[in-house]
Formats: structure tokens, C-alpha cells, sequence
């Protein structure tokens, strides 16, 4: 394009452009000879040094000048000229610039739409150092220029970090992340990362045992039932941009316990304080009831074994076992059953053909009570000695786990453990069939404990044992020290064991066997105890002993106990430390005792 600024003296228009800022000044040399070779008498221009001048004095005709675009800014008088050619008078003051391109490195920060993230490339933009080629003076002179490539310097982290407060990045900022991302050949690196925000948690009520489950089962007292975990506030994040990331308040609990449970100071556990029956609603209310209430016991409701007191108001039908560890109560009958309490217990309907046992077996008990009410503690201590190992083991930068711990204590400071636990099954086992179930159970915790390494005993099995071998040592405690007495009104072929008093309500007892430790009595006149036998550690009061038709009837009496009758019939046996008398006719007015020297007395009168 042609230059538009005019020339009076010329007649020629130029086209220029107003210049942002002025460039050096390149001025004719007028001193300098014109062109011989000129065809015509235009002016000539030239480049010498990298700079073009005009050749020619005034008066000359305008020269052409013509370059590559971009290669130079070419500026007449004062002002820019666009395009890629001009004229040029003689006097015309002409400056041309090489155009210079300075290198540079471009920093490219990114930003994530969740704007949790950002990530820095870096770009290097070469830049272009350019040099005017010399050329002899010509009226039409096109420029050729020389272009040498620019490298840029290394990128910088103050520029870096300058980007990216531009891009608006402000929190979270890995400064180490940023220098290994300007590194010369790196790739494009994550150098911010937002503040994740941490959700709290509600509060809530953690069950420590099974609710349902344990309902027709009972738990022991002080079992922990409920544990409150309090709420976990949550820590607003921010993203890189720095806007906050809120979380919602979270919300607490709290325990309401009932009859039967206490809790802590701070509220945090409730735990049983009877035997009895766990109950917890939505609200958080939580009870333990002592007594559990059944219509009957069937096949339907299947066996019981609960631990508080049980009272059935009807039947407890053929083959079904009722076991409470406290009291129990029976208002129908018993047919061909097993009763069992750790408590007294009373029945009220006629028992047919089954086995009864309050308070427990006494004699078992006293056999193996010196092994096994140390065992709770002694176990606890266990369980504390096995943590401290593992605490020293940690301390030192190795693993232990829960099992080989356990296993090493009972292996070392308590090796008396297992060989307790052992003896215990042999004479339970010992005891008779009764004791089976018993037995195994102690065999199954020698056998755990004796293994726990092997098969990797969790905490939960191991205070599984403690609690069930601490409800055994309770249920020994309390046979030895605490009688439980069994009342009935009838009785038929059927075996009973008190650890206290029998009382007799009703008819009487045929053709059974009865231990009773603490003595039998009998609250209606005309109670019988006819056929069968009976032991007895105290004394034994009825109507009647013995059978009319001459079936066996023996009563045996232990040391200081005594037989008082209204009527005994031939054939009755009873016997002492040491003694037996029998009954060769009916007597009346029965008294047998022990004097204070263990012999046996027998008074009686004709009948």
C-alpha cells in the first residue's frame, strides 16, 4: 500500500499510521555520492550497517521501498505505515526498525469446574531477533531480512505464582508442586488442591448386644447393653478459589435408661443391673425386665433358657426344658419336662415324670467351687496382661494380634488356666448325665482358649467365655452360699433337688426322688411322701411317709437332720451316718433324730 501522507512539492499521497511511540530516527545522508547505474533520476536507497538510508540530493524523484510483513516497522514522517511498500523522497524523514519478538514462557493455569483443582503448564514461546541484510543503493530496494531464533530464560516462580492469582487460585497452594511444574520440559502438574469438607456425624446409639435375640434369653447384670457415640461436628473445606464448602450441623443423642439399667456420668454407657430381659425403642429408652412372662411352654415356643426369673402362667408341656437363672414359676403343670433355677422355684400344677432343680446341684457345686469362682478375675487379668504385651510389641514396631497375645499369657504368668478349666469338665462330666451339657461347655472353653492363637480368638469370643464362665461361677456361688427353695403341691415319678427347703402345698410326692438340702415340709395335713426316697440335710415334717401297699419309701437324713411323721408305714426305710432303721409294721408319731453324739434315736408309737 502506498503511503497517505501528502506531498505538496511531490504530488505523491502516502498512507501512514499514528505512531504509539517513535522509533530511531534513520536520516539521508546527503554526503553521500549518488548512483552512477541510475536509469533515472529517483532517488536510491541503500542499506549500510543495518541501516536504510536515502541516496540523492533534493530535487530527486521518489524511491520505492518494499519489505516482508513483519519483518520491520518502517515510520515516515513520525508516523507508521501499513502495508508492505512506500516511496520515499529524498528529504523525507524515513526510519525502519527490524521487528523484534521477545521470548517468553506463557504459564497455563486450569482450573476444574468443581474447583477443587487446579493445574499449571507452562509454555515456552520462542521469540525472533531480526537483522536488515546490506544492500546497494537502488531507486526500488525490497528489504531482506536475517532472523535469528530466541530462546526464552528458565520459567520463574514468582511469574507462576503470579498467574495464578490471576486465574484467581488462592488457597491450597503446593509451592513444591509449583517449582517441579516450571521445571524446563515438565508437563502439566496439579499444584492446587481445594479443602475437601469433612462431613460430620450424627450421634447415634450403638447396640452392644442383640435386642431381639437376647430378649428370651436375657442378659447377665452389668452387661454392657448401649453405648452412645456422640456426634462429630464436620470442618467446612474451601475450594481453590477460596470460597467455603459448608457441611451440615450435625445432631446428638442421648441414653434414657429404665428400670434395670443404669448409665455413666457422661452418659456415654448403660448397663444392665439385673438378669433380665433387654428392651430398647427408637427414642433411646432402654430396660432390662427381670421377669419373663410366657403363656405356656411348647413346641412352639420352643426350649427357655433365660437369665432373670420366668413364670409360666400355663403348661410347660412334654420334653421341653425351662431354665431361669433366677427364680421360676410354673401356675399349670409339668409333664415329662426339666426344670431349672438358679433361684427358687415353685410349681404349681401336678409335675408327671420330670426333673426338677432348684438353686442348682449343690454337691457339683462344692466340688469344683474352688476352681472356678477365682476364674473371672483371674481371666480378666488375662485379658489385661495381653494387652500390655501387645503395647510393648507395638512400642517396639512389630504387630501382635489379639489371639497370640491371650495365648502367650495363658502360656506364661497364667498357666494355671487352662489345666482349672479342664479339671472342671472332667467333674462335670463325672457327675452324671445331667452335668453333660455342662462339661462340654467347659471342654469348649479349654479348647478356645487352649487354640486361640490357631484360631484367631477375636475380643468378642474371649469375653464371650469371660461372661459364661462368669455366670458359672455366680450360679456355683450361689448354690453353696445362697438356698433356693422348690415348692409343690403334687408329684408323681419325677426327680427334684433343692439347694434349700422343699415345702409341700398339695397332695404329697409318689414314687420320686427328692434332695433336699435345707429339709422337706409340709404345709397341708394330709401330704404324703409315699414311695421313692429322699435326702435330706434338715429336717423332714409330713402327714405321711411310706405306702400302704408296701412300696419302697426311703429316707435318708443327713448329719443333724431329723424325721418327724404322723404316720409311717412298714417297709420305710431311714438311714443316717452310719445308720439304717426299717419299718417292720405301721407307726404312729414318728420321730427320728441324731443325738450329740451322731447316734441315731427312733420314737414311735403303735399305729
Amino acid at each position: 500500500m502506498a503511503c497517505s501522507v501528502a506531498d505538496s512539492s511531490i504530488g505523491v499521497k502516502f498512507r501512514v499510521a499514528r505512531a504509539e511511540s517513535p522509533l530511531v530516527d534513520t536520516s539521508p545522508d546527503l554526503d553521500a555520492p549518488p548512483a552512477q547505474d541510475a536509469p533515472d533520476d529517483r532517488a536510491h536507497l541503500e542499506v549500510v550497517g543495518g541501516v536504510v538510508r536515502v541516496a540523492r540530493g533534493p530535487g530527486a524523484g521518489p524511491a520505492e521501498l518494499s519489505w516482508a510483513a513483519g519483518d520491520v516497522r518502517v515510520t515516515l514522517f513520525g508516523e507508521p505505515v501499513e502495508g508492505t511498500t512506500c516511496r520515499v523522497l529524498p528529504t523525507a524523514p524515513l526510519r525502519v526498525e527490524p521487528v523484534r519478538t521477545e521470548p517468553r514462557n506463557r504459564y497455563v493455569v486450569q482450573v476444574s469446574r468443581d474447583r477443587m483443582e487446579a493445574t499449571l503448564r507452562v509454555v515456552p514461546e520462542p521469540g525472533t531477533a531480526r537483522t536488515i541484510v546490506e544492500a546497494d543503493a537502488a531507486p526500488r530496494l525490497r528489504l531482506t531480512v536475517v532472523e535469528e531464533r530466541l530462546e526464552p530464560a528458565d520459567p520463574d516462580l514468582a511469574a507462576a505464582m503470579a498467574e495464578l492469582q490471576r486465574a484467581g487460585v488462592v488457597h491450597g497452594i503446593d509451592q513444591a508442586a509449583v517449582r517441579a511444574a516450571i521445571v524446563p520440559g515438565a508437563a502439566e502438574a496439579v499444584v492446587a488442591v481445594g479443602t475437601e469438607p469433612f462431613e460430620g456425624r450424627n450421634g447415634y446409639l450403638e447396640p452392644l448386644v442383640d435386642f431381639a435375640a437376647m430378649r428370651t434369653v436375657g442378659v447377665l447384670a452389668d452387661t454392657p447393653l448401649l453405648r452412645r457415640v456422640r456426634k462429630r461436628d464436620g470442618i467446612a473445606g474451601r475450594d481453590v478459589t477460596g470460597r467455603e464448602l459448608t457441611v451440615p450441623v450435625a445432631r446428638d443423642v442421648r441414653i434414657r435408661p429404665g428400670s434395670g439399667v443404669s448409665v455413666d456420668d457422661q452418659g456415654i454407657m448403660a448397663v444392665a443391673t439385673v438378669d433380665g430381659s433387654p428392651h430398647m425403642d427408637s427414642e433411646g429408652s432402654v430396660e432390662v425386665r427381670h421377669e419373663l412372662v410366657l403363656e405356656v411352654v411348647d413346641a412352639v415356643s420352643g426350649d427357655i433358657a433365660f437369665n432373670g426369673s420366668v413364670r409360666v402362667e400355663g403348661d410347660v408341656g412334654e420334653a421341653r426344658r425351662v431354665v431361669a437363672r433366677d427364680q421360676l414359676v410354673v401356675e399349670g403343670n409339668v409333664d415329662r419336662a426339666r426344670l431349672e433355677s438358679g433361684g427358687s422355684m415353685r410349681v404349681d400344677g401336678s409335675i408327671m415324670s420330670s426333673v426338677l432343680r432348684a438353686g442348682g446341684e449343690r454337691a457339683v457345686a462344692a466340688t469344683i467351687a474352688d476352681r472356678v469362682l477365682e476364674l473371672p478375675r483371674t481371666l480378666g487379668t488375662v485379658s489385661a496382661q495381653a494387652r500390655q504385651l501387645r503395647d510393648v510389641v507395638t512400642a517396639a514396631g512389630k504387630d501382635m494380634s489379639h489371639a497370640l497375645s491371650v495365648q502367650l499369657v495363658l502360656e506364661g504368668k497364667q498357666r494355671g488356666v487352662l489345666p482349672d478349666l479342664l479339671s472342671v469338665a472332667q467333674d462335670l462330666r463325672e457327675a452324671g448325665p445331667a452335668h453333660t451339657e455342662a462339661a462340654d461347655r467347659a471342654a469348649r472353653w479349654h479348647r478356645m482358649l487352649a487354640t486361640a492363637a490357631n484360631i484367631a480368638l477375636t475380643p468378642d469370643q474371649f469375653v464371650a467365655i469371660l461372661t459364661e464362665i462368669g455366670a458359672l461361677a455366680a450360679d456355683v456361688k450361689r448354690a453353696i452360699e445362697e438356698p433356693a427353695d422348690l415348692v409343690v403341691s403334687y408329684m408323681q415319678a419325677s426327680e427334684a433337688e433343692a439347694t434349700g427347703e422343699v415345702t409341700l402345698v398339695g397332695k404329697g410326692i409318689f414314687n420320686s426322688r427328692i434332695v433336699a438340702w435345707n429339709g422337706l415340709v409340709a404345709r397341708q395335713y394330709d401330704a404324703v411322701l409315699r414311695g421313692g426316697s429322699i435326702l435330706s440335710h434338715g429336717r423332714v415334717h409330713v402327714r405321711e411317709v411310706g405306702s400302704p401297699a408296701g412300696a419302697k419309701t426311703h429316707v435318708q437324713l443327713g448329719k443333724g437332720a431329723s424325721l418327724e411323721a404322723d404316720h409311717a408305714h412298714a417297709g420305710t426305710v431311714v438311714s443316717g451316718p452310719g445308720y439304717t432303721h426299717r419299718f417292720v409294721a405301721d407307726r404312729a408319731n414318728v420321730k427320728v433324730d441324731f443325738d450329740s453324739g451322731g447316734s441315731m434315736n427312733v420314737e414311735s408309737l403303735a399305729a
